[in-house]
């Protein structure tokens, strides 16, 4: 008995050790340190992952992770994130990738950042993008989210929404919207292409809404990008009418001199 007593709180000991080795903190954005980082069920997170701080990188399982206002600036996240909670966190400058299926980044910092993530109804309400460089967002909710400047070329957006997105200079050339909806209400100016991918876009709640529209970016006030080709051939055509018109000018000039006047025939 007292044999298997022992055994039993070796086993409890061991338990506990490795539970408390598994532990990792977080540091947010007013400096205070979370330790141990939590589940959204209130219990300790179980991810092998470092202490979560600006720079760091992190590619364990972070399911169901709290990471409210951490201050992960510069970080590398690549990650299953499904159900995470980043609300209010700093992620400028950071890499994210995985698949953030209802995740909630609701606020989030992610100016200069690079994104490539993807799942089905992640919320990005009211987070900040500008200057991001986005190359696949599909299912995500983009709702009020601030584009400005944001590289989004060649990027996947299908079946996303950006209802109320700020999107003045944001890139969207080559980038596939095909299936996305809830374009209505958004600000600015963007950049597109002929390979820009609007097939089944709409201004509101998409196909299974019978009132919808398809969005059309020139009713938005978007801006068309000539393809380079066309641009040169329009850059050479007006040199060629500049030096025509010069040209006229120096013949009129050799014809009457430099007076103006038609010189006499004697």
């Amino acid at each position: 008995m007292r044999t298997l007593a022992l055994g039993l709180a070796c086993v409890l000991w061991a338990g506990l050790s490795a539970s408390t080795g598994s532990a990792f903190s977080y540091l947010r954005t007013d400096g205070t340190l979370v330790d141990p980082v939590l589940r959204g069920d209130g219990f300790a997170h179980g991810c092998a992952c470092p202490d979560l701080a600006p720079g760091v990188t992190v590619t364990g399982d972070l399911e169901f992770v709290v990471l409210v206002e951490a201050d992960l600036r510069g970080a590398t996240i690549d990650s299953y994130m499904v159900n995470a909670n980043f609300r209010d966190a700093n992620l400028s400058g950071a890499s994210l990738f995985g698949n953030v299926s209802y995740a909630n980044f609701g606020g989030v910092d992610l100016a200069g950042a690079q994104v490539g993530v993807s799942g089905v109804d992640a919320g990005f309400h009211d987070a900040d993008l500008t200057q991001a460089r986005v190359l696949v967002a599909t299912s995500v909710r983009l709702i009020r989210v601030d584009l400005t400047g944001a590289d989004l070329s060649g990027a996947d957006l299908r079946f996303s929404t950006f209802g109320g997105a700020n999107v003045a200079g944001a890139d969207f050339r080559g980038a596939r919207l095909s299936g996305a909806y809830g374009m209505t209400g958004m600000v600015g100016a963007a950049l597109y292409d002929r390979d820009t991918d609007f097939s089944n876009a709409w201004v509101d709640g998409g196909w299974m809404d019978p009132g919808s529209v398809p969005f059309d970016p020139v009713a938005a006030g978007w801006t068309l990008v000539p393809e380079p080709g066309t641009a040169l051939l329009l850059g050479l055509g007006l040199c060629g009418l500049a030096g025509s018109a010069s040209s006229r000018r120096n013949a009129a000039a050799g014809r009457f001199g430099a007076s103006g006047v038609l010189p006499i025939q004697r």
